[in-house]
C-alpha cells in the first residue's frame, strides 16, 4: 500500500525521481507510512485508511518516468547534468564522439553538424588532440572518456570558433573522479602550473575538477586567479563570489581585496582586508596558526606594525622557510629596511624557486636595491 520510501529525501537509487518523492512526502505520504493518516480518514467511520486523498498523493507523478540518456559504466553511474538554458536560447544536448577502435582513430557518424576528429593515427605519448567543428558561436563542452566511461579530462570554450583544437592529458589521475583526492591533486597541479605561468594548463585542471564536482570552491578560486592574471577583474570577482558562497574561505576574500586595489577602489579593498582579518582572528581562536597569513594581510593593508608583530612570531618558528622569508622581505622593503629585505630575500631565493609571485616581488626589491647600492649583485639573477 505505502511505496518503498528508501529514496526519501534525496533519492538513493538510479531510478528515483527525487521531485516526485519530495512532493509525495510533502503531500503527507511519509506521515501516512507511520500511521498518521490523512484528514479524510475517521477511525470507526471510514472503512479504510487508504482514502481518496492518500491514493491521489500515491498516484502523483512529476513527469519524469524514464532516463533520457545512458548510465555510466562506473561510479557514480549517473551522467553529468544536461546543460540548461542560457537566456532564451537552449544550449543543450548536441553530442558527437571520437573513438579508438582496433588501434585506429575515427569520428563516429551523427545526425548533427557537430564533429570531432582525433589528430594523430594512432595516438602516441601522453596527450591526445582533437579538432572540433560545427559549434561556431556556441558554448562548447568537451569530455575525454576512457573505455569504462570514466571522464578523465574536460575542457570548455565559452564561444567556439569555426574550428577549435584542444589537447587533453592521458595520464592516470589520482583518486576517483569527484573524490577529494582527485580534486585536491588536480587543484595542486593547477596551482603549480599557475606558479610557472602556464595558465592554459592550470585552467584545464580547474575545468576538469568542475566537470565532475561543480561545487568544488577551490577550483573556482583557481579560475578567478587566472582571470585576475589576465586582468579580467570583474569576471574574477564574480567567480570569487561564487566560491565564497560555497565555502567561507578567507583566501577568496583576500583575492577580492587585491582585485579592488588593482581596480583603484582602495577604500573597498581596505574594508575587505579588515573583513579577512576578522575571519583569521576566528581561526586563531580555534587554535589554527595564522600568523604568516596575518603578516601578509597586514602588509597589503598598510598596517606594518601588526604585520611585523605576526611576521616575527612565524619567523621565530621557521627562520629558514621560503614563504616566511618571502613575506618578511616584502614587509622589510615596505618599511625601507633594505638590509633586512636583502637578508630575507636571499633565504627565500636560496632553493632557486621559480614561483611567479616570489620572482615578481624579488625582482622589484632587486631593482630598487640595485639603484640604491653601487656594486649590488642582483639576488634573482644570481639564483636563476
Amino acid at each position: 500500500m505505502i511505496p518503498n520510501m528508501d529514496g526519501f529525501p534525496n533519492g538513493r537509487r538510479l531510478e528515483d525521481d527525487v521531485t516526485t518523492i519530495e512532493l509525495q512526502a510533502l503531500g503527507g505520504v511519509v506521515l501516512a507510512a507511520i500511521g498518521l493518516w490523512y484528514d479524510d480518514f475517521t477511525p470507526g467511520v471510514t472503512a479504510s485508511p487508504v482514502t481518496p486523498r492518500l491514493m491521489s498523493t500515491l498516484g502523483f507523478n512529476a513527469g519524469v518516468t524514464k532516463n533520457d540518456t545512458t548510465l555510466k559504466a562506473v561510479f557514480p553511474y549517473e551522467q553529468s547534468p544536461w546543460r540548461g538554458f542560457r537566456g532564451t536560447q537552449y544550449a543543450g544536448t548536441k553530442q558527437t564522439n571520437a573513438t579508438n577502435k582496433a588501434s585506429r582513430i575515427s569520428s563516429e557518424p551523427n545526425n548533427t553538424k557537430l564533429s570531432v576528429t582525433v589528430l594523430g593515427n594512432p595516438v602516441s605519448g601522453d596527450d591526445v588532440t582533437g579538432e572540433i567543428s560545427g559549434a561556431k558561436g556556441e558554448n562548447l563542452e568537451m569530455d575525454l572518456v576512457n573505455t569504462t566511461g570514466q571522464i578523465i579530462g574536460h575542457q570548455s570554450i565559452d564561444v567556439a570558433g569555426k574550428s577549435e583544437t584542444k589537447t587533453f592529458k592521458l595520464g592516470k589521475e589520482a583518486g576517483m573522479p569527484g573524490s577529494e583526492p582527485f580534486c585536491w591533486s588536480k587543484k595542486t597541479l593547477g596551482h603549480l602550473y599557475e606558479s610557472t605561468g602556464e595558465l592554459t594548463k592550470a585552467q584545464q585542471q580547474y575545468d576538469d575538477i568542475l566537470a565532475v564536482r561543480p561545487s568544488y570552491a577551490f577550483a573556482y578560486g583557481g579560475q578567478a586567479r587566472i582571470l585576475k592574471a589576465k586582468k579580467q577583474y570583474d569576471k574574477a570577482l564574480e567567480v570569487l563570489d561564487k566560491a565564497a558562497k560555497i565555502m567561507p574561505e578567507f583566501s577568496f576574500h583576500e583575492e577580492m581585496a587585491e582585485i579592488y586595489d588593482l581596480q583603484g577602489n582602495h577604500e573597498k579593498a581596505l574594508a575587505k582586508y579588515e573583513e579577512v582579518v576578522k575571519m583569521l582572528d576566528e581561526d586563531a581562536k580555534s587554535g589554527h596558526a595564522v600568523d604568516l597569513e596575518l603578516c601578509k594581510l597586514y602588509t597589503k593593508a598598510g598596517n606594518f606594525d601588526m604585520a611585523m608583530k605576526h611576521g616575527l612570531i612565524e619567523y621565530k618558528k621557521r627562520p629558514r622557510n621560503i614563504d616566511v622569508n618571502h613575506a618578511m622581505a616584502v614587509l622589510a622593503f615596505k618599511i625601507n629596511d633594505f638590509k633586512k629585505a636583502k637578508e630575507y630575500l636571499t633565504v627565500a631565493m636560496s632553493t632557486g624557486s621559480k614561483d611567479a609571485e616570489l620572482l615578481l616581488d624579488a625582482g622589484k626589491i632587486d631593482r630598487s636595491l640595485a639603484n640604491r647600492q653601487f656594486g649590488y649583485e642582483p639576488i634573482v639573477v644570481a639564483n636563476r
